[in-house]
């Protein structure tokens, strides 16, 4: 968002000053939540970026709350997937923005002291990751993992979406017989009893902590995720990625799958309404260099589709040993979707 701060206070609005306040997903859920409920928007943002996961939550919980913005921004340009998240009652209320393409980031050299060669690290299941965490575990005294396995929500949902299922099923009903979250449970109750992952909230600034700091051996994330990795200078040329391990026991079960990805929103009753649309249609609708440039620098797979090819997407990053890792995600993300 300060990038394309710069961009439409450059070359669109140059009267208009753009202030970027960074905080946790959850931060931002409750800061709205109280605003709408006690109807003080002193404070609220013109504009805010939302996991899509909570997009139809909100939307329905608080209608009227989020501008509708299909009449100023072209939602055609953008994946139906995304667009179809964040509409409701006939309107779209944001801006898509990235993908959470999906894989399994790992560290070479704690791998390869367990006896396993990258070729290895290809096409696994879930319980050869498993086996393989014991492994690395036992050879190296390192955690194989970071996150809470009797938390490991973001686990249960890469497992469902890489076999086409979620929590409710086609009719809006729970899906109490999902054989996803039974294998999956499985499997985080090995990893659990095994004591395979540093038992911290995977979205904490303590688990990225510990990632970058060399603490870990393995992290199944998101594209977005990479940028996260990257940060670590000194470990250039330690990690590789692969595809997500798959599930054996579920028909349709695939190696690819997503997490997260957000969108924009710009609130109802913004005093600058018009300039928080006009930023978001010259920059996130419309800058395909600026798309160019955030997936380079941030690891942003956006979802705008003019701006899904280009230089970028073959750019060979050097910290992953020259592997072209944006173009590699997004043909895992092409894959998904079909």
């Amino acid at each position: 968002m300060e990038r394309a701060g710069d961009y439409y206070t450059s070359d669109v609005n140059e009267s208009a000053t753009v202030e970027v306040t960074e905080m946790s997903n959850d931060d931002v859920m409750q800061r709205l939540i109280s605003g709408f409920t006690s109807g003080v928007s002193e404070g609220l943002p013109d504009i805010v970026l939302m996991d899509d996961y909570d997009a139809q939550n909100m939307l329905m919980s608080y209608d009227g709350m989020f501008a509708e913005l299909s009449g100023d921004i072209d939602m055609s340009q953008f994946a139906d997937y995304k667009v179809d998240i964040v509409s409701y009652n006939d309107g779209v209320c944001a801006v898509p923005f990235d993908s959470g393409s999906a894989g399994l980031y790992y560290r070479i050299d704690y791998l390869e002291e367990a006896g396993y060669s990258e070729e290895d690290m290809q096409d696994i299941t879930w319980s050869e990751f498993v086996e393989i965490g014991k492994d690395v575990k036992e050879a190296t005294g390192q955690w194989f993992l970071v996150f809470i396995p009797g938390l490991g929500t973001h686990y249960m949902q890469l497992a469902m979406q890489s076999a086409g299922l979620w929590y409710f099923d086609e009719n809006g009903d729970p899906n109490f017989d999902n054989p996803a979250i039974r294998e999956m449970a499985e499997i985080l109750k090995e990893i659990e009893e095994h004591d395979l992952a540093m038992p911290v909230d995977y979205f904490s600034a303590e688990a990225v902590g510990v990632v970058t700091g060399g603490e870990v051996a393995a992290v199944n994330s998101a594209i977005w995720y990479s940028a996260t990795i990257r940060s670590a200078e000194d470990q250039e040329g330690l990690w590789a990625y692969a595809n997500l391990p798959q599930l054996e026991t579920v028909e349709n079960a695939t190696p690819y799958s997503n997490l997260g990805g957000a969108s924009w929103y710009v609130l109802e009753d913004s005093p600058n309404k018009e300039a928080a649309i006009e930023l978001l249609n010259t920059q996130f609708a419309g800058n395909e260099e600026f798309y160019q440039e955030i997936l380079v620098e941030n690891g942003a797979v956006g979802t705008y589709i003019p701006a899904q090819e280009g230089d970028a997407y073959e750019y060979e990053d050097p910290f992953f040993n020259n592997e072209p890792i944006y173009s590699d995600f997004a043909e895992w993300e092409i894959i998904f979707r079909v």
